[in-house]
């Protein structure tokens, strides 16, 4: 399993610059043929939070953000493109879709879907088979006129034709009559971001506001490959080198393994702190110790900190930690700190301005015990939880990482 998960993990930065030349390539090509408001051709941006680069598993992956635009890749194909801040950006600029309401469209239903065809054609995708699978599905977004106090006026005779459209292919969810309370019918919904492939178009200047695509199987061309992908990447790396990573470098990882001090505080929630206004720590500091009479350095929570397989790597949740538990180890002048949420099993580490957080589900139990034993008598540590199954979640790890 280790095995895998390195594999699944492991990219160079010549990979990474290699995989960007493609996506970028790929983005100048599209951005052509969607006719995109965006200059080009579009290179890659010395600022790396405008650009990403997925490790090799999943084939090409990851964004690329523009002055404009953001385009994501997967497997190989461009499967996201997006307006960003489309309401300030288009001309003239609003600050809701309700005004475009009094702007004359140059689209209808069947010019927007014929428009929104041609540029499907145009990126290498088979509309006909498409088609065939998926039928389409054109809709016009409307909106209820609102009174000088800006409320909004209910009945059908205040709906609005708004010059936006949304053309959707395979949508998953079924579509209902919808009426309200005076029995009277209703718009359809607009088809829902699930859909194989979904795209929004502005009428009012014939433009791409947003198109992604679920289904890989209509491109006509091959998804973007590296051949010599084996080659940038080199042989796999051992455990400790993603260890080091997460921490923030080889001297964030001696600081943890060798420290001269490791000190512990109990946080306040963020509601006692936000609601109540207490201060972010309840408990401490207090100094880790082992050996005769405490004269040792406590290395319970590094050995687990520390461990490989203690984490989760590269999970993603739908949440967000609410931190219990800070560590802090010193070592000369060097200082690494944890941050630790026991509800959602996600940890925060910090280094020189290095900030990164990882899973670490496969160690609940074992953190649970660590901090109970340091803090023996705190009552809200005490009420800690243990049995995280940690072995089925290890298999549903696994499972996600062979789909």
């Amino acid at each position: 399993m280790m095995t895998n998960i390195i594999a699944f993990l492991h990219t160079t930065a010549a990979y990474k610059a290699a995989a960007l030349q493609l996506m970028v390539g790929q983005a100048n090509f599209a951005a052509q043929q969607l006719d995109l408001k965006e200059p080009l051709p579009i290179v890659i941006s010395a600022d790396t939070n405008k650009s990403e680069a997925m490790p090799p598993p999943m084939g090409i992956g990851g964004m690329i953000l523009t002055s404009n635009y953001n385009f994501e890749f997967n497997k190989g194909y461009l499967l996201g493109v997006g307006k960003m801040k489309w309401l300030e950006k288009v001309s003239p600029p609003i600050t809701n879709t309700l005004e475009l309401a009094n702007q004359p469209s140059l689209l209808d239903t069947n010019s927007a879907y014929q428009l929104a065809t041609q540029w499907l054609a145009k990126i290498s995708m088979d509309v006909p088979k498409l088609e065939r699978k998926y039928p389409p599905r054109v809709f016009q977004v409307s909106a209820r006129r609102r009174d000088k106090n800006g409320e909004i006026l209910r009945g059908i005779s205040n709906n609005i034709a708004i010059p936006l459209f949304i053309i959707g292919w395979g949508d998953p969810l079924k579509q209902f009559p919808r009426t309200n309370y005076l029995g009277e019918s209703l718009p359809s919904r607009p088809p829902s971001a699930m859909s194989s492939v979904r795209m929004e178009i502005l009428g009012t200047t014939k433009e791409l506001l947003s198109l992604h695509i679920r289904d890989t199987i209509f491109f006509t061309q091959p998804p973007l490959q590296l051949t010599n992908a084996a080659e940038l990447l080199g042989p796999l790396p051992p455990p400790r080198h993603f260890v080091e990573e997460l921490l923030g470098g080889k001297d964030a990882y001696e600081t943890v393994a060798n420290p001269d001090k490791v000190e512990a505080w109990l946080l306040n929630t963020y509601e006692d702190q936000h609601d109540n206004g207490l201060p972010p720590e309840r408990v401490g500091p207090k100094k880790l110790s082992s050996g005769f009479f405490g004269t040792g350095v406590d290395k319970t929570f590094s050995d687990i900190l520390l461990d490989f397989n203690s984490y989760a790597w590269g999970e993603m949740k739908l949440c967000s930690p609410d931190f219990g538990l800070r560590l802090r180890y010193t070592h000369g002048k060097d200082i690494v700190e944890f941050q630790l949420c026991y509800d959602c099993d996600i940890l925060e580490v910090s280094h020189n301005g290095h900030v990164q957080q990882e899973n670490f589900d496969f160690v609940h139990d074992k953190l649970v015990k660590a901090v109970q034993g340091a803090f023996l008598f705190d009552e809200k540590i005490r009420k800690l939880e243990l049995g995280s199954q940690t072995n089925e979640r290890r298999k549903e790890y696994q499972r996600m990482l062979n789909q």
